[in-house]
């Protein structure tokens, strides 16, 4: 089934992701792009961009929420 899908047999993960990774940072072309770049367990690219103000605000906000509903940050079990 993998074989069908395209999807690499991979036997060494942490040697597959380091030949890779030196691939990727190693591409001018990739360097000069904003955002973050990182692989998947493929070893294919994704590309994130940089989150912006909003989004720590929304961080912020939930990690309020969070403490204030869990009893000061802590499970209550």
């Amino acid at each position: 089934m993998a074989a069908l899908l395209g999807i690499p047999r991979i036997k060494n993960a942490t040697a597959f992701h380091l030949q890779r990774w030196r691939k990727v940072s190693a591409d001018p072309r990739l360097r000069q792009l904003p955002g973050r770049i990182e692989t998947n367990r493929y070893g294919h690219i994704v590309m994130m961009p940089t989150p912006g103000f909003t989004h720590s605000n929304l961080q912020l906000e939930i990690g309020h929420l969070l403490k204030v509903l869990m009893n000061g940050g802590a499970c209550a079990h």
